[in-house]
């Protein structure tokens, strides 16, 4: 717990994302830092996961070399990595340009939905862990 304060604190005193933390009530500091309005890239997802992200029809427009690139990286099953750099993030990018239905797709999951909370790693923050927090920096 302490360190999650530590951590709470040196985000409201330092405020790096310019949130403008001074200037809120600590229900909106509850809100700004709970709500979901950033995104975090996963390092890995399955291979269900990227064939439901396939366009039938930009699928079916691949030669038959894109066709087996394709089938070899849905055959790794479980925990493909796509994290920049990986090979099956290079390969499914050669494959899919930039405006497809696909790379939307492949984006999309790619990514989750994140709060500031989240990425400051302190889990869900509540009024009293802000209120402790600035007790304890004294602001």
């Amino acid at each position: 717990m302490a360190n999650r304060l530590f951590v709470l604190g040196e985000e409201l005193e330092n405020d790096p994302l310019a949130r403008a933390y001074s200037g809120m009530t600590n229900p909106q500091i509850v809100s700004s830092l709970n709500a979901e309005d950033r995104s975090t890239p996963v390092d890995e997802v399955s291979s269900s996961e990227i064939f439901e992200a396939l366009d039938p029809a930009e699928f079916a427009g691949l030669n038959n070399a894109g066709k087996a690139r394709v089938d070899r990286l849905l055959g790794l099953g479980d925990g493909i990595k796509v994290v920049n750099p990986s090979n099956a993030r290079t390969e499914l990018l050669a494959l899919f340009v930039a405006g497809t239905q696909t790379r939307t797709n492949l984006a999309a999951i790619a990514s989750l939905p994140a709060s500031r909370a989240n990425e400051l790693r302190i889990g869900s923050v509540s009024e009293q862990n802000v209120i402790d927090a600035k007790a304890a920096r004294g602001i």
